[in-house]
C-alpha cells in the first residue's frame, strides 16, 4: 500500500512554473496573458478533462511526441515521472513506480498494460512502432484493472493513432546520424477519400548504426532497421455512427548487442579458461557481447546476437449514439513472430547460447460497453471484454561443460481465455461533492503444454551440429527429459472507490482506494541445470493482488497560465 506524492511534487513544479510566469507576463509594457489549454483525456472510458478524472494521468500530445523524437516506449520513461523501460535479454521490461514484472521469462505478462487503439498489449513485442504517427500518449498511473481490464496492476500506457484529416495534407522527413551512420525517413498523406470516408496512410524507415565496438568480431553494435507501416480509415456516415479501422505491419531486426562488458580491476584484462581461451575483459575498457570464439562458433554460433520481430495490428472502433447514450465496440487483432539468438555467458568465449526458432502470437479481443450522458445525478458505464490468444515457443539453450555439450530443446504451447463485465457508477450528491464505485469480474483459462528435450553430446555429435544449423530438426528423435500438460482457472474480482470534491472554482482534491489483480501463469522456460527435470509445482507461478491508496489535488491558477 502507498500513498501518491506524484500529483502534490507536480503541483509544486507547476506553481512554481506560474510564478515565474505571471512575473513575465504582467511585466511592463505586456498586456497580453498566457492560458494553457485544455488537456482531454479518456482515462475512464469516456472524454474527460485531465482535471476532472480522480487519478495520476500524464498526457502527451501528438506535437509533443515529434518534437522530442519519441520513436518508442524506451523513450517515454525521459519524459514521463515514474515510468521506467529497460531492454533485457529475453524481453523488456516497463515499470511505474518502481512495479514491473520480469523481463527474464517469456511467460510474464507485464504489470504495465500497454494498449494500443484500445486493443491490450501484454507482450512488448506486440508493438514495434506504437509511438509513430501517434495522435496522444496517456500515461495512467497506479492500478487500473477496473476500466483497462487484464493485468493493469502497476498502470496503463495507452497510444491512439492519428486520424485523417478533413483536407489533404502530408509531409515528409527525416535525419542523418553522421558518427554512427544511421538514418530515419518517415511520410505522412492524409485527407477525404470521399464524403463520409477519409483515409491515412503513414511509413517510416530507421536505420540505427553500432555505437559500441566489439573488437571480438570487429563490428559495431548493435545494427538495427525497423519499418513500420499503418493505414487509418475513418467512417462518418451519418451523425450517430462513426467507425476507425487501423491496420499496421512494422518488423525490427536487429544485429548486435547494446551490451558491455567493463573491466572493474586495476590491471585485470583477462580471464583464462584452461582449453577455451578466450578473455572476459581487454584492456581498452569495454567490448559488446558476442559469441565468435571457442567451442559454440565452431557448429554454427552466430558472432553477434540477432532478433528479428515482425508484427500485425488491427484495430476497429465503432461509436453508436443510442439515443442520449453511447454504444462502443473495440475488436482487435494483434500478432507477431520473433526469432533470435543470445547469448547469455555474456562473454566473446561463448560458453552458453539461447535460441529462439520459432515464436508466433496471435490474440483477438472485442470489447462493447455503453455509457450514459454526462450531467445527470447518476452516470454510468457498462461492458464486456472476451480476449483470447494462442502463444508458441521453439527454443534451446546450450552449455558448455568441462566434459561435454548440454543442450535443452524446449517446445511449449500456451492458450489463453479470458472475459470480464465492469461498470462504473458516478453519483453527483451536489455541485460539489461526487462519488464513484467501479467494479470488474474476471475469468480467466490457461492451458499450457510443453516438452523439454536434452541432448548431451561431444562437440562433434551430429545431432548437435544440426540443432545449430537447422530450425527444422524433427523432436521426435531427440530424448525426452519431461513433459507437462498444466491449466489454470482464475477468477477475480478487482475495484475501485473514490471521492471528488470541488474545493473552489478550478481546484479539485480526491482520494481512491483500489483493488487489482494480476493471473498468474507458466514458465516459458521449464529447465534447470541439474539432470532431473523440473517439478510441475516449479513450473506455475500463482497470480498476484495489489491494493492502494491515492490522494491529490488538481488546480488551474492564476487563470489558467
Amino acid at each position: 500500500m502507498n500513498f501518491d506524492y506524484t500529483t502534490s511534487r507536480l503541483l509544486l513544479g507547476g506553481l512554481v512554473r506560474s510564478l515565474i510566469a505571471i512575473v513575465l507576463v504582467t511585466g511592463p509594457g505586456i498586456a497580453y496573458s498566457v492560458e494553457l489549454e485544455e488537456i482531454t483525456v479518456t482515462a475512464q472510458k469516456r472524454e474527460e478533462s485531465i482535471m476532472d478524472v480522480p487519478l495520476s494521468v500524464e498526457s502527451l500530445s501528438s506535437e509533443f511526441v515529434a518534437e522530442n523524437n519519441i520513436f518508442g516506449v524506451e523513450d517515454l520513461g525521459e519524459q514521463i515521472p515514474n515510468l521506467q523501460y529497460a531492454i533485457t535479454p529475453f524481453a523488456p521490461i516497463m515499470a511505474v513506480r518502481g512495479l514491473g514484472s520480469n523481463g527474464a521469462n517469456r511467460g510474464f505478462e507485464s504489470q504495465v498494460a500497454f494498449f494500443l487503439d484500445g486493443i491490450y498489449g501484454g507482450r512488448p513485442t506486440q508493438f514495434v512502432a506504437p509511438m509513430f504517427d501517434a495522435e496522444s500518449v496517456e500515461v495512467v498511473k497506479g492500478p487500473q484493472t477496473v476500466m483497462f481490464g487484464k493485468n493493469a496492476t502497476a498502470g496503463v500506457v495507452s497510444v491512439s493513432s492519428a486520424k485523417p484529416t478533413d483536407e489533404l495534407e502530408g509531409y515528409i522527413g527525416g535525419g542523418y546520424e553522421i558518427e554512427d551512420e544511421g538514418y530515419r525517413i518517415e511520410g505522412v498523406v492524409s485527407g477525404p477519400i470521399w464524403d463520409s470516408l477519409g483515409g491515412r496512410l503513414a511509413v517510416r524507415q530507421i536505420e540505427e548504426g553500432g555505437f559500441i565496438r566489439n573488437v571480438s568480431s570487429g563490428n559495431d553494435d548493435p545494427e538495427t532497421e525497423s519499418l513500420a507501416v499503418r493505414t487509418v480509415f475513418s467512417w462518418d456516415p451519418s451523425e450517430i455512427l462513426s467507425a476507425d479501422l487501423k491496420i499496421e505491419y512494422a518488423s525490427k531486426e536487429s544485429d548486435g548487442n547494446a551490451q558491455e562488458i567493463v573491466c572493474y580491476g586495476p590491471g585485470f584484462t583477462t580471464i583464462g579458461l584452461p582449453g577455451l581461451g578466450g578473455s572476459e575483459c581487454i584492456a581498452n575498457g569495454r567490448k559488446a557481447i558476442g559469441a565468435d570464439a571457442g567451442p559454440l562458433a565452431l557448429v554454427g554460433q552466430s558472432p553477434n546476437v540477432i532478433s528479428d520481430t515482425e508484427t500485425t495490428n488491427i484495430a476497429l472502433n465503432m461509436d453508436y449514439q443510442l439515443n442520449e447514450h453511447t454504444l462502443t465496440l473495440v475488436a482487435g487483432y494483434s500478432s507477431f513472430t520473433d526469432l533470435s539468438k543470445e547469448d547469455p555467458d555474456r562473454s566473446s568465449v561463448g560458453l552458453a547460447r539461447y535460441r529462439l526458432d520459432d515464436g508466433d502470437f496471435d490474440q483477438y479481443s472485442i470489447e462493447a460497453r455503453i455509457a450514459s450522458p454526462v450531467g445527470n445525478r447518476f452516470e454510468y458505464i457498462f461492458g464486456g471484454l472476451y480476449l483470447d490468444s494462442e502463444e508458441i515457443l521453439q527454443q534451446d539453450l546450450t552449455l558448455i561443460t568441462p566434459m561435454f555439450f548440454l543442450t535443452d530443446v524446449i517446445d511449449l504451447q500456451q492458450d489463453v481465455s479470458s472475459w470480464s463485465v465492469f461498470g462504473q457508477l458516478t453519483w453527483n450528491i451536489s455541485d460539489r461533492f461526487r462519488a464513484t464505485a467501479q467494479l470488474r469480474h474476471t475469468d480467466e483459462d490457461k492451458d499450457y503444454d510443453s516438452q523439454v528435450y536434452r541432448v548431451i553430446s561431444p562437440p562433434n555429435d551430429p545431432t548437435l551440429a544440426a540443432l545449430f544449423t537447422s530450425t527444422s530438426t524433427p523432436r521426435s528423435g531427440l530424448p525426452l527429459q519431461s513433459s507437462y500438460d498444466l491449466g489454470r482457472d482464475e477468477r477475480n474480482l478487482d475495484y475501485n472507490i473514490n471521492m471528488q470534491f470541488d474545493l473552489s472554482e478550478g481546484v479539485m482534491a480526491y482520494i481512491a482506494y483500489s483493488r487489482a489483480s494480476k493471473t498468474g501463469g507458466f514458465d516459458f522456460f521449464p529447465r534447470d541445470n541439474t539432470p532431473f527435470p523440473v517439478p510441475a509445482s516449479a513450473v506455475e507461478y500463482e497470480g498476484e493482488e495489489g491494493k492502494g491508496i491515492e490522494g491529490g489535488i488538481k488546480a488551474e491558477l492564476f487563470d489558467r497560465r
